[in-house]
């Protein structure tokens, strides 16, 4: 039998098709300056999601760094990068203008991903450049990215769509498993992945890279409910 492999796939997973949906929402406000907001746990494929989108339509996209969040220069910086705006810039004016200035002329969406890490200043910094550029920017974080945003009753106000990113379902999983690896899960084994990763996407996929390396020792493309308890034991915990 021929081994079996894993490949790195898109899965149009529910999440994914309201992620879509959340952008269409916001292109309508096209021209204005306005805050998109995606948030929920980790693990469920915001980032993967928003990257793709972005490679896919042209959009910008910039992750937090650790550097960013002491440093308005340094963040304003990482907004240059993710537009390609090229230059030395040593003072943050000079920074946020340029950024704001590649924002107006390119009418492209920023997505700023884990902006949860940021402190209070860092989304005022993004407010202004929604302001200044008319530029629609996409916040994207965990649970605590929606209070913060409410906090600011101005970003807040500017803030046009949201999307939620929930756990994994069951179909997900036989889908994701299905275009990874080509082994076909029943309902009743894709639950077992299910159940143990909580909706997970990544320990969905730690857990199945267990289950082929299982397959391909025991020379078999049949996964059982057996099989995926035994991958799922094996694997990392906690």
């Amino acid at each position: 039998m021929k081994e079996i492999q894993i490949r790195p796939v898109f899965v149009n997973t529910r999440n994914v098709r309201n992620f879509g949906v959340f952008m269409d929402g916001l292109a309508l406000a096209a021209g204005e300056g306005c805050f998109g907001a995606v948030s929920g746990r980790a693990g469920l494929g915001k980032t993967k999601t928003a990257r793709t989108y972005a490679a896919k339509h042209g959009c910008a996209y910039m992750q937090v760094l650790q550097i960013y969040v002491s440093s308005e220069l340094e963040f304003l910086k990482g907004v240059c990068r993710a537009l390609e705006v090229k230059g030395k810039f040593g003072r943050k004016g000079d920074a946020f203008m340029a950024a704001a200035g590649a924002l107006e002329r390119q009418k492209i969406p920023l997505f700023i991903d884990e902006m949860d890490m940021m402190p209070r200043w860092g989304i005022e910094v993004a407010r202004d450049l929604t302001k200044i550029a008319r530029a629609q920017v996409v916040l994207i974080g965990e649970e605590e990215l929606l209070p913060m945003m409410r906090r600011n009753a101005r970003v807040w106000s500017r803030t046009f769509q949201h999307v939620e990113f929930g756990r994994m379902e069951v179909a997900d999983v036989m889908m994701y498993c299905k275009e990874a690896t080509g082994l076909s899960l029943t309902p009743e084994v894709a639950a077992v992945y299910h159940q143990a990763s909580d909706g997970d996407f990544r320990i969905v996929k730690r857990d199945l890279i267990k289950t082929v390396q299982y397959a391909n020792a025991n020379s078999t493309d049949k996964v059982d409910v057996k099989m995926a308890q035994i991958a799922i034991k094996t694997g990392l915990k906690g």
